[in-house]
């Protein structure tokens, strides 16, 4: 099974530098491709834990997804001290049985200050009013690895966890920060509108954000 082997390989050739890492003293700057990458991945998936001081990165995707998680544990490997591991969840509703690969790297000072960005008091993710000086190309382009799906000519970003005010901020940003234009559409599934919202974005030519 691919998911296997690529882990596999990439414990091979990463597992010396991690661990040899880990026996100095903690990195104390991140650089500006894992900042900008935190950003957009903390307005997907990525979920930031806190502990009695500090906050860990805690990464999962689908294990149909599992080398773009090896691709994100490459990333951060400084700060992880274990491989991802694979986890399954049966759906008892379905009777289907969902596989993922979860990563989460040590607690560190230097997640704190995400942490405080996109979470309030309560613990529950929320979206400053300022994303739009903080959201990069780079970022854009995580937080579309992260939720986004595409036809032959649209993008489309999954928000049903954000707000309609968050969501209608967003619209904003892809506009002022990177030209792109964006509508609201509530999905719909078996004839039923469903409460989720998506942003439907014309991406135009982007290839650089990739880059």
């Amino acid at each position: 099974m691919i998911t296997f082997f690529h882990l596999i390989s990439f414990k091979n050739a990463c597992i010396g530098k991690y661990f040899l890492t880990l026996k100095g003293d903690p990195l104390l700057k991140l650089t500006k491709e894992q900042h900008e990458a935190i950003i957009g991945l903390a307005l997907g998936d990525l979920y930031l834990f806190k502990g009695r001081q500090n906050v860990k990165l805690r990464f999962k995707q689908g294990a149909k997804n599992s080398l773009y998680l090896v691709h994100l544990f490459e990333l951060f490997y400084d700060y992880f001290s274990s491989l991802p591991k694979f986890s399954s969840l049966l759906d008892k509703r379905t009777n289907k049985v969902y596989y993922s690969v979860i990563a989460n790297t040590r607690q560190s000072p230097i997640f704190n200050y995400y942490h405080s960005l996109f979470y309030n008091s309560e613990g529950k993710k929320v979206v400053l009013s300022n994303i739009g000086d903080l959201l990069s190309p780079r970022g854009l382009a995580y937080w579309l690895m992260d939720d986004g799906y595409c036809d032959i000519y649209t993008v489309y970003l999954c928000t049903d966890s954000f707000t309609l005010e968050e969501v209608e901020l967003f619209i904003k940003v892809l506009h002022s920060n990177f030209g792109l234009v964006a509508t609201l559409q509530k999905r719909v599934q078996k004839q039923e509108t469903l409460g989720e919202l998506d942003l439907v974005v014309k991406l135009k030519t982007l290839i650089y954000f990739v880059l």
